[in-house]
Protein backbone atom coordinates (compact mmCIF):
# COMPACT_ATOMS: atom_id res chain seq x y z
CA UNK A 1 0.00 0.00 0.00
CA UNK A 2 1.44 3.32 -1.12
CA UNK A 3 0.93 6.33 1.44
CA UNK A 4 -1.05 9.07 -0.44
CA UNK A 5 0.90 10.99 2.68
CA UNK A 6 3.32 13.64 0.77
CA UNK A 7 6.86 12.49 1.78
CA UNK A 8 9.80 15.14 2.43
CA UNK A 9 13.52 14.16 1.58
CA UNK A 10 14.35 13.93 5.57
CA UNK A 11 11.06 11.03 6.64
CA UNK A 12 11.46 7.75 5.91
CA UNK A 13 8.75 5.82 4.10
CA UNK A 14 7.18 2.37 4.98
CA UNK A 15 4.92 0.73 2.12
CA UNK A 16 3.93 -1.72 4.43
CA UNK A 17 3.70 -2.84 8.20
CA UNK A 18 1.05 -4.70 10.18
CA UNK A 19 -1.34 -3.21 13.05
CA UNK A 20 -0.95 -5.44 16.40
CA UNK A 21 -1.83 -5.37 19.72
CA UNK A 22 -0.25 -3.02 21.86
CA UNK A 23 -1.39 -4.59 25.16
CA UNK A 24 -2.72 -8.22 25.70
CA UNK A 25 -2.95 -9.33 29.43
CA UNK A 26 -4.41 -12.73 30.83
CA UNK A 27 -5.96 -11.72 34.01
CA UNK A 28 -5.87 -15.02 36.48
CA UNK A 29 -7.44 -15.97 39.63
CA UNK A 30 -5.62 -15.14 42.76
CA UNK A 31 -6.59 -17.70 44.51
CA UNK A 32 -8.60 -21.07 44.05
CA UNK A 33 -12.42 -21.34 44.51
CA UNK A 34 -15.85 -20.92 43.06
CA UNK A 35 -16.25 -18.25 40.89
CA UNK A 36 -19.58 -16.48 42.20
CA UNK A 37 -19.93 -13.96 39.90
CA UNK A 38 -18.95 -13.27 36.03
CA UNK A 39 -19.30 -9.89 35.28
CA UNK A 40 -17.98 -10.05 31.54
CA UNK A 41 -18.60 -11.20 28.57
CA UNK A 42 -16.24 -11.25 25.11
CA UNK A 43 -16.12 -8.20 23.18
CA UNK A 44 -17.06 -6.12 26.34
CA UNK A 45 -15.30 -2.72 26.79
CA UNK A 46 -13.53 -2.34 30.30
CA UNK A 47 -11.92 0.37 32.04
CA UNK A 48 -9.11 -0.14 34.16
CA UNK A 49 -10.22 -1.08 37.44
CA UNK A 50 -13.67 -2.22 36.26
CA UNK A 51 -14.56 -5.43 38.04
CA UNK A 52 -14.45 -9.11 36.26
CA UNK A 53 -15.14 -11.69 38.38
CA UNK A 54 -15.48 -12.42 41.78
CA UNK A 55 -14.41 -16.15 44.02
CA UNK A 56 -16.64 -16.94 46.59
CA UNK A 57 -15.04 -15.16 49.76
CA UNK A 58 -17.69 -16.28 52.72
CA UNK A 59 -15.07 -18.30 54.21
CA UNK A 60 -12.33 -14.53 53.90
CA UNK A 61 -15.32 -12.70 55.71
CA UNK A 62 -16.38 -14.97 58.74
CA UNK A 63 -12.73 -14.69 59.53
CA UNK A 64 -12.99 -11.03 58.97
CA UNK A 65 -16.01 -11.17 61.33
CA UNK A 66 -13.20 -12.93 63.75
CA UNK A 67 -10.61 -10.76 63.71
CA UNK A 68 -12.58 -7.55 64.47
CA UNK A 69 -14.58 -8.82 67.72
CA UNK A 70 -10.69 -9.85 68.59
CA UNK A 71 -9.45 -6.12 68.22
CA UNK A 72 -12.80 -4.55 69.41
CA UNK A 73 -11.65 -6.67 72.88
CA UNK A 74 -8.05 -5.36 72.49
CA UNK A 75 -8.92 -1.80 71.59
CA UNK A 76 -10.68 -2.12 75.16
CA UNK A 77 -7.99 -3.57 77.41
CA UNK A 78 -5.43 -1.43 75.64
CA UNK A 79 -7.85 1.77 76.76
CA UNK A 80 -7.88 0.23 80.33
CA UNK A 81 -5.68 2.06 82.65
CA UNK A 82 -7.01 1.17 86.03
CA UNK A 83 -4.23 -1.06 86.87
CA UNK A 84 -2.01 1.71 86.54
CA UNK A 85 -3.90 4.08 88.57
CA UNK A 86 -4.59 1.33 90.80
CA UNK A 87 -0.35 1.12 91.31
CA UNK A 88 -0.17 5.05 91.58
CA UNK A 89 -2.68 5.42 94.26
CA UNK A 90 -1.03 2.13 96.19
CA UNK A 91 2.44 4.17 95.57
CA UNK A 92 0.87 7.31 97.36
CA UNK A 93 -0.30 5.67 100.38
CA UNK A 94 2.76 3.49 100.64
CA UNK A 95 5.08 6.75 100.35
CA UNK A 96 3.06 9.07 102.72
CA UNK A 97 3.03 6.01 105.37
CA UNK A 98 7.19 5.99 105.02
CA UNK A 99 6.74 9.74 105.25
CA UNK A 100 4.74 9.76 108.63
CA UNK A 101 7.12 7.18 109.83
CA UNK A 102 10.30 8.87 109.36
CA UNK A 103 8.73 12.17 110.50
CA UNK A 104 7.72 10.57 113.77
CA UNK A 105 11.28 9.28 114.32
CA UNK A 106 13.14 12.66 113.65
CA UNK A 107 10.64 13.92 116.60
CA UNK A 108 11.16 11.11 118.75
CA UNK A 109 13.68 8.73 117.86
CA UNK A 110 13.12 5.04 117.65
CA UNK A 111 9.33 5.52 117.87
CA UNK A 112 8.89 3.38 114.57
CA UNK A 113 11.35 0.28 114.69
CA UNK A 114 13.93 0.54 112.09
CA UNK A 115 12.96 -2.86 111.07
CA UNK A 116 9.05 -1.24 110.69
CA UNK A 117 11.22 1.69 108.64
CA UNK A 118 12.31 -1.32 106.28
CA UNK A 119 9.30 -2.73 105.60
CA UNK A 120 7.01 0.63 104.77
CA UNK A 121 10.43 1.63 102.51
CA UNK A 122 10.05 -1.94 101.12
CA UNK A 123 6.35 -2.08 100.78
CA UNK A 124 6.85 1.53 98.62
CA UNK A 125 9.28 0.43 96.34
CA UNK A 126 7.11 -2.91 95.38
CA UNK A 127 4.45 -0.16 94.03
CA UNK A 128 7.25 1.74 92.41
CA UNK A 129 7.82 -1.83 90.43
CA UNK A 130 4.15 -2.24 90.71
CA UNK A 131 3.70 0.93 88.30
CA UNK A 132 6.15 0.06 86.27
CA UNK A 133 4.86 -3.43 85.58
CA UNK A 134 1.37 -2.25 84.83
CA UNK A 135 3.19 -0.02 82.50
CA UNK A 136 5.06 -2.74 80.64
CA UNK A 137 1.40 -4.72 80.74
CA UNK A 138 -0.30 -2.01 78.49
CA UNK A 139 2.54 -1.51 76.06
CA UNK A 140 2.12 -5.09 75.88
CA UNK A 141 -1.31 -4.73 75.40
CA UNK A 142 -0.87 -2.14 72.52
CA UNK A 143 1.23 -4.04 70.88
CA UNK A 144 -1.13 -6.90 70.49
CA UNK A 145 -3.54 -4.17 69.51
CA UNK A 146 -1.27 -2.96 66.55
CA UNK A 147 -0.92 -6.87 65.89
CA UNK A 148 -4.39 -7.30 65.86
CA UNK A 149 -5.30 -4.19 63.35
CA UNK A 150 -2.24 -6.01 60.76
CA UNK A 151 -4.31 -9.08 61.36
CA UNK A 152 -7.68 -7.17 60.10
CA UNK A 153 -5.94 -5.60 57.34
CA UNK A 154 -4.66 -8.53 56.21
CA UNK A 155 -7.76 -10.39 56.65
CA UNK A 156 -9.59 -7.42 54.42
CA UNK A 157 -6.90 -7.59 51.94
CA UNK A 158 -7.89 -11.79 51.35
CA UNK A 159 -11.47 -10.61 50.84
CA UNK A 160 -10.59 -7.93 48.68
CA UNK A 161 -7.96 -10.60 46.58
CA UNK A 162 -11.54 -12.33 45.57
CA UNK A 163 -12.68 -9.68 43.71
CA UNK A 164 -11.17 -9.73 40.44
CA UNK A 165 -11.08 -6.53 38.33
CA UNK A 166 -9.19 -5.25 35.08
CA UNK A 167 -5.42 -4.02 34.99
CA UNK A 168 -5.57 -2.34 32.01
CA UNK A 169 -8.76 -0.72 29.74
CA UNK A 170 -9.34 -3.06 27.14
CA UNK A 171 -12.00 -5.33 25.31
CA UNK A 172 -12.78 -8.92 26.97
CA UNK A 173 -10.91 -11.31 23.91
CA UNK A 174 -11.43 -14.38 25.90
CA UNK A 175 -13.71 -15.80 28.86
CA UNK A 176 -13.18 -19.16 29.32
CA UNK A 177 -14.68 -19.59 32.42
CA UNK A 178 -18.26 -19.56 34.16
CA UNK A 179 -19.90 -18.67 37.42
CA UNK A 180 -20.03 -21.57 39.58
CA UNK A 181 -17.30 -23.09 37.85
CA UNK A 182 -14.38 -23.88 39.83
CA UNK A 183 -11.17 -22.18 39.68
CA UNK A 184 -7.17 -23.08 40.77
CA UNK A 185 -4.92 -19.97 41.36
CA UNK A 186 -2.77 -18.26 38.51
CA UNK A 187 -6.14 -20.21 35.97
CA UNK A 188 -6.95 -17.38 33.18
CA UNK A 189 -10.59 -15.85 34.63
CA UNK A 190 -10.35 -13.37 31.09
CA UNK A 191 -7.97 -12.02 28.55
CA UNK A 192 -8.13 -8.38 27.86
CA UNK A 193 -6.62 -6.66 24.44
CA UNK A 194 -6.03 -3.05 24.15
CA UNK A 195 -7.51 -1.81 21.08
CA UNK A 196 -7.55 1.92 22.06
CA UNK A 197 -3.78 2.55 21.18
CA UNK A 198 -2.09 -0.15 18.24
CA UNK A 199 1.56 -0.92 17.15
CA UNK A 200 2.49 -0.46 13.86
CA UNK A 201 4.90 -2.83 13.30
CA UNK A 202 7.59 -2.85 10.08
CA UNK A 203 11.14 -2.80 8.46
CA UNK A 204 13.68 -0.13 7.66
CA UNK A 205 16.66 0.06 6.38
CA UNK A 206 19.94 -0.41 8.66
CA UNK A 207 20.86 3.12 7.42
CA UNK A 208 17.79 5.06 8.41
CA UNK A 209 17.84 2.68 11.78
CA UNK A 210 21.24 4.17 12.81
CA UNK A 211 19.59 7.85 12.40
CA UNK A 212 18.22 7.56 15.88
CA UNK A 213 13.99 6.37 14.81
CA UNK A 214 13.19 6.26 18.81
CA UNK A 215 10.33 8.90 19.85
CA UNK A 216 9.98 10.29 16.26
CA UNK A 217 6.52 11.33 15.17
CA UNK A 218 4.85 8.88 12.61
CA UNK A 219 1.29 8.85 10.30
CA UNK A 220 0.02 5.64 8.90
CA UNK A 221 -2.50 5.59 6.25
CA UNK A 222 -5.04 2.28 5.95
CA UNK A 223 -7.14 0.57 3.86
CA UNK A 224 -10.64 -0.21 5.33
CA UNK A 225 -12.88 -2.80 4.34
CA UNK A 226 -14.88 -1.32 1.19
CA UNK A 227 -12.01 1.54 0.29
CA UNK A 228 -12.01 3.95 2.82
CA UNK A 229 -8.43 5.30 3.84
CA UNK A 230 -8.14 6.41 7.40
CA UNK A 231 -5.26 7.78 8.73
CA UNK A 232 -4.01 7.81 12.63
CA UNK A 233 -0.38 9.37 14.10
CA UNK A 234 1.43 8.09 16.49
CA UNK A 235 5.06 8.02 17.36
CA UNK A 236 8.20 5.22 17.48
CA UNK A 237 8.50 3.46 20.15
CA UNK A 238 11.16 0.81 19.48
CA UNK A 239 13.77 0.06 17.13
CA UNK A 240 15.50 -3.42 17.28
CA UNK A 241 19.10 -3.67 17.79
CA UNK A 242 20.05 -6.38 15.42
CA UNK A 243 19.33 -6.12 11.79
CA UNK A 244 18.22 -9.57 10.23
CA UNK A 245 21.15 -10.72 7.79
CA UNK A 246 19.28 -11.83 4.65
CA UNK A 247 18.08 -8.06 3.46
CA UNK A 248 19.86 -5.79 6.33
CA UNK A 249 16.48 -4.59 7.47
CA UNK A 250 15.94 -3.77 10.82
CA UNK A 251 12.58 -4.19 12.81
CA UNK A 252 10.73 -1.44 14.70
CA UNK A 253 7.46 -0.61 16.31
CA UNK A 254 5.67 2.75 16.29
CA UNK A 255 2.15 2.94 19.18
CA UNK A 256 -0.44 4.34 17.20
CA UNK A 257 -3.55 6.44 19.12
CA UNK A 258 -6.56 4.59 18.10
CA UNK A 259 -8.98 6.23 20.39
CA UNK A 260 -11.39 6.08 17.07
CA UNK A 261 -11.28 2.23 17.19
CA UNK A 262 -11.21 2.85 13.92
CA UNK A 263 -8.32 0.89 13.19
CA UNK A 264 -8.06 -3.32 13.90
CA UNK A 265 -5.17 -5.12 14.61
CA UNK A 266 -4.05 -7.36 11.51
CA UNK A 267 -4.51 -4.88 9.12
CA UNK A 268 -1.44 -3.21 6.72
CA UNK A 269 -0.53 -0.01 6.75
CA UNK A 270 1.60 2.56 5.16
CA UNK A 271 4.02 4.27 7.71
CA UNK A 272 5.85 7.67 7.33
CA UNK A 273 8.35 8.42 9.73
CA UNK A 274 9.21 12.10 10.50
CA UNK A 275 11.88 14.27 11.36
CA UNK A 276 12.60 14.54 14.95
CA UNK A 277 10.37 17.57 16.55
CA UNK A 278 7.93 17.38 13.16
CA UNK A 279 4.19 17.57 13.79
CA UNK A 280 3.15 14.69 12.27
CA UNK A 281 -0.40 14.88 9.66
CA UNK A 282 -3.39 14.62 11.69
CA UNK A 283 -5.60 11.85 11.89
CA UNK A 284 -8.44 12.05 9.34
CA UNK A 285 -11.18 9.73 7.50
CA UNK A 286 -10.25 10.04 3.97
CA UNK A 287 -13.05 9.61 0.79
CA UNK A 288 -13.05 6.26 -0.81
CA UNK A 289 -10.17 6.51 -3.37
CA UNK A 290 -7.84 3.85 -5.12
CA UNK A 291 -3.99 4.07 -3.93
CA UNK A 292 -1.30 2.87 -5.66
CA UNK A 293 0.66 -0.48 -4.47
Amino acid sequence: MALALPVRADEIRVASSILTISDSVEVAAPQSGVLRKLSIREGAKLSAGDPIAEIDAREQRLHVGVVREELAVARQESENDIRVRLAEKENKVAEAELGRATSVNAELPNTVSAKEIDRLRLAMERTELEIEHAGFERDLLTAKLKRIEADLALAQHRVERMRITAPIAGVVAEAPRGAGEWVDAGETVARLVRVDRLRAEGYVDVTDALGGLVGRPVTIEVRLPGGKVQSATGKVVFVSPEAEPVDAKVRFWAEIDNASLRLRPGLAASVVIHEAGAAPIAAKRAAPRETKP
